[in-house]
This record gives structure tokens, sequence and C-alpha cells, in this order.
């Protein structure tokens, strides 16, 4: 099929359910409890079994771990990748996968698929009148999920998804794990956003750069609204498409101290041998990270302003999955 879809990310519990509290229990300072992980409590398990902010997929064209042998970038290259990847995958979320999801839905008839959005069970499969043939299954919930605490749930999203839709060219989509954007409010006024996409996810016909290569990711995006005042982003997790490989270790926007700067956390930026490059905050406020390759050799500090990419963040987790 597609070399990106031979993955450690499937066959790992990513088809499951997913309900979670949150990055580390992001508080509405932005500041992360000592002594959480930085998991939530994400049931979701990843290919290492931890918290999801690791990638340690094989794509079978990058190598395998033990060739690395020597750092491919320098920090200044680094600082230059970085910005290269958020752009290009900074907006993977589950109202990205949706547009073209309904356009193929829609091709449909009243008997096949038979619904506008959710569809069949395991083994379904069926060909409308106008030639597009659905199989799979993809499970989909939109509506209260009951109180948290004092906070009140929604979600929107799907809870599954194991399906692959051809058009009569024989372009398909393929969406393989769940897609979820939870609401929390309070009082009636919405205290924090979340999203997530695991899996792999792909449409060759799709303008979206990521889902016409394919994109598989771990990641979650959390954001705690301060009434009256900045926001709170985090992320952890992982996204790969093509050439592109990204992991976040808790990275945490802290916008009532930090405003439009990471606060704290780790991005590990993967090159072609499927070595690691690390860049880690410093903890002051500055754009600035110190750089290593595989933990082991230094490579110097970079400077990279992720302001726009926060933004998009907030943006996103702000936008309902289907208007």
């Amino acid at each position: 099929m597609w070399p990106w879809l031979i993955l450690g990310l499937l066959g790992n519990g990513l088809l499951g359910c997913t309900r979670s509290t949150g990055i580390g229990g992001l508080s509405p300072t932005g500041q992360v409890p000592a002594g959480e992980d930085g998991s939530g409590s994400d049931d979701t398990q990843t290919a290492d079994g931890d918290d999801g902010s690791d990638l340690s997929w094989d794509s079978g064209v990058w190598g395998n771990p033990g060739e690395a042998s020597s750092p491919a970038h320098t920090a200044a290259e680094l600082g230059a990748l970085l910005t290269d990847h958020v752009e290009f995958l900074g907006d993977v979320g589950p109202h990205q996968l949706m547009p073209d999801y309904l356009a193929l839905m829609a091709e449909g008839d009243s008997d096949c698929p038979g619904e506008d959005v959710a569809f069949g069970d395991n083994g379904t499969t069926c060909t409308s009148l106008s030639g597009y043939t659905y199989s799979g299954v993809a499970r989909w919930y939109a509506g209260a999920l009951g109180a948290e605490g004092e906070r009140d749930r929604s979600i929107e999203g799907f809870t599954l998804a194991d399906f692959v839709y051809s058009t009569p060219e024989g372009h398909r989509y393929v969406g393989t794990g769940s897609s979820e954007r939870t609401v929390y409010t309070e009082d009636g006024e919405v205290s924090e956003w979340q999203h997530f996409v695991s899996g792999s996810w792909v449409y060759s016909e799709s303008e979206i750069p990521w889902l016409s290569q394919g994109v598989s990711s771990t990641a979650r995006v959390q954001v705690v609204v301060v009434p009256g005042g900045p926001h709170s982003v985090a992320i952890s997790g992982a996204w790969g498409s093509g050439d592109y490989a990204i992991s976040f270790d808790r990275l945490v926007f802290s916008d009532g101290s930090c405003p439009g700067t990471p606060s704290e956390g780790t991005i590990r930026l993967r090159q072609p041998d499927a070595s690691w490059n690390y860049l880690v905050t410093h903890g002051d406020c500055s754009p600035c990270f110190d750089v290593t390759w595989q933990e082991e050799l230094e490579l110097g500090e970079v400077c990279v302003e992720l302001d726009t990419f926060r933004d998009v963040l907030v943006a996103y987790a702000e936008q309902e999955v289907v208007p």
C-alpha cells in the first residue's frame, strides 16, 4: 500500500476510544503540576507504550535506528527545519479530516452508505449507485459525555475509524484510528478545548498536503481558556507525513508569563537515518532552544519564533469539527 502505513502506531490500541483529562493536567495558569509525566489520562497506547511523545515507526525508507552514525544538520539548519515542519503539519486536527470525508459520503445514496457521517460495522462493504465504494467502519459521536468533576464535557468526532472509501476513478480515502474534539464548560462557559488525531489517514486527492501524502499522528492539543486573559496551550505527541517527522514532549505556551513563546518542553526532529535531534526550551521565555543529536552530541543553540504555530493551535481548537 503506502510505505508510511508500515508504522508501529498501528495495532497498539490506537483504534480504541479515547477520553483524556489533558496533557499533564495543564492548569488555567498554564503550569503543569510537578510529578506528572505529561501524558494525561489518555488510554491510547503508542508503539512505546509511553505518553505518545515518541515516534518509533520505521517507514522502510529512513533506515533503522541502529544505523545512526552522525548528525545530519547544524543547529541553524534544524531551526529552519522546525519552522518548515510546523508550517506543514501545524494544522493537523479533526476538522481538517472532514471536508474530503463529507464530500465522499455525499456521493452515496440512501442505501449506501445510508448516513451523512457515520458508516457501517466491521466487514461492511457497499457500492452506491454513483459507483463509490464504502468499506469498514466509521463510528461518529457528537454530544455530551457527562460531568468530569465540576466540568461538563462534550465531544465531536470519530471514536473509531477503520475505513476505505473509493471513488469510481480508484482514488481512496483511508482512515485508521480516532479523531475527536472535546469541549469542557463550567457554569455554561468554555474552560478548555482539546483535540487530537490518532492513527493514520490519507486521501490522495486532498488539497491538504499532509492528508494527500498521508499522516500518522499521536498528537493531542490542549487549550485552557482563561476568562479575560490569554489562553494557555500545550501539545504532546507526534506527527509524521512523508519526509516530515516531529515529536513534542509537553511543549507548553504559558501565555500569561511567556506570550507567544514556549515556557517548557522538548521538540524532536527525526532525520533520515532514524536518529533524533532534540530541541529543548531554555525555560526563560526566550524563543531559543539548546540542540543535541541523540541527546549525546551538543550542536549549539537556535532561536525559532513559534508564535504563529501557537496561534494556529488555538484557532483550530476553537473550531468545530463539523460546522
